[in-house]
């Protein structure tokens, strides 16, 4: 299936930007147009492979895992809204339907749903219907018969976009066009940025600014004017523009992810607990597992010697595509004055490693990656081991936005709390 899937979305690249706009979703655009790609291919296969039992199971924690992610978004946005004094209805209603759904246990129990007429899908069937292109008299069948099926392909394939998207991210396709851009006001990026030239990072100047008001989060340098959209989560970036304000910081440099002249929407949520320890007390090497998941840890190295500490999380359902596994790390340098510690050094990495190399990786911290991308990288700081934002450790702030087992993150801070 993700042969089809790898199609569509070859597809969705074809598209011009007003085509994009104007058809909305690739997947429902072909859908509407009952293109062959859907009807013929990717329909067929998902019947036969809803019949597996197995494959049903796997379908559900796809569709539970997108569920909580919206939930946790939702949180967020009635959490700011109430922060604002804002009226926060708009976010809170929308929990019922959401625990209606993330109680469904069984796929008899989600087509159940899918023909519930109080959970409003005979409205959207309609929407469907009146969408399909060469509108007739058998649309209203076409959508009827196919509608569960199509449910269950805009899950999968959201999930295979996210999949494949981590591995895309290594190619840094926006590099080639940061060149050309800066080129255009005579800057040659490659020969006066550092950062840029050794890892496709762009460091911050004093003619840019952080755009951290928006759905997506970008940088905007003022002679150029266009958003250099970065993959940093909003929680990460407050952080960081905290730690540059307090003149903490001496360089910091960016992976830019796509470069656009206006920004559109996403974000992450937030919770957390306030650390303090004795860096140089850590043991060298600890790990920490989900009791009810052990493939889901965190491990965290310490080498005293470099003064350096390692976060790395490995998941039971970490991206895989081709024969290829993508796990994240952020990564510190400190050193120490008199008694107290400061960090110089913070960067967070996506490691790519083989399958073989992952299941080495799994049971030896040593064990390198095939490959790494940067996010964000600070370094010429000067960072209190104690300082916090928001009254939480930066480190846990960090680690807390971008890593996807926050309770292993709290045990951990827990642990090493004094």
């Amino acid at each position: 299936m993700d042969e089809i899937f790898k199609e569509i979305r070859a597809r969705d690249f074809e598209r011009s930007n007003e085509q994009a706009v104007d058809q909305g979703n690739v997947l429902k655009s072909l859908y509407l147009k009952r293109d062959s790609l859907i009807v013929r291919d990717l329909f067929p296969v998902l019947r036969s492979k809803l019949l597996d039992p197995r494959f049903q199971v796997e379908f559900l924690r796809h569709y539970k895992s997108a569920l909580n992610s919206e939930r946790e978004y939702l949180t967020e946005m009635a959490l700011r809204s109430e922060a604002s004094r804002f009226d926060s209805r708009f976010y809170t209603l929308q929990f019922p339907r959401l625990d209606r759904q993330l109680s469904i246990s069984t796929f008899d129990e989600y087509q159940e749903f899918l023909r519930d007429p109080g959970e409003g899908h005979l409205g959207l069937k309609e929407i469907l219907t009146q969408n399909v292109e060469s509108y007739d008299a058998n649309s209203a069948l076409y959508v009827d018969e196919t509608y569960v099926l199509y449910e269950v392909a805009r899950v999968l394939y959201d999930q295979y976009s996210s999949r494949v998207s981590m591995f895309e991210r290594f190619d840094q396709l926006a590099s080639a066009e940061l060149v050309d851009v800066y080129r255009r006001i005579d800057v040659d990026l490659k020969g006066s940025d550092e950062q840029f030239l050794k890892y496709h990072l762009l460091t911050l100047q004093a003619s840019m600014r952080i755009a951290n008001d928006k759905n997506y989060i970008s940088l905007i340098d003022e002679r150029i004017g266009k958003h250099f959209l970065v993959d940093v989560p909003r929680r990460a970036m407050n952080v960081l523009e905290h730690l540059l304000a307090k003149k903490l910081v001496g360089s910091m440099a960016f992976n830019i992810t796509s470069i656009m002249d206006f920004t559109p929407a996403f974000e992450s949520l937030e919770y957390g607990s306030l650390f303090n320890f004795d860096a140089l007390r850590l043991p060298e090497v600890s790990r920490l597992y989900d009791g009810g998941m052990y493939d889901d840890s965190l491990w965290v190295r310490m080498d005293k010697p470099k003064q350096s500490l390692t976060f790395e999380e490995l998941c039971s359902d970490f991206p895989e595509h081709e024969n290829m596994v993508v796990t994240q790390l952020v990564h510190l340098q400190f050193f120490q004055e008199n008694d107290q510690y400061f960090i110089h050094h913070l960067d967070h990495e996506y490691i790519r490693y083989t399958l073989d190399e992952y299941a080495m990786r799994t049971g030896d911290p040593s064990t390198k990656g095939h490959k790494k991308l940067k996010t964000f990288k600070i370094d010429k700081a000067r960072i209190p081991f104690d300082f916090t934002f928001d009254g939480q450790h930066i480190v846990f702030l960090i680690l807390d936005a971008y890593f996807k087992n926050k309770a292993l993150i709290q045990e951990y801070f827990s642990k090493v709390a004094t």
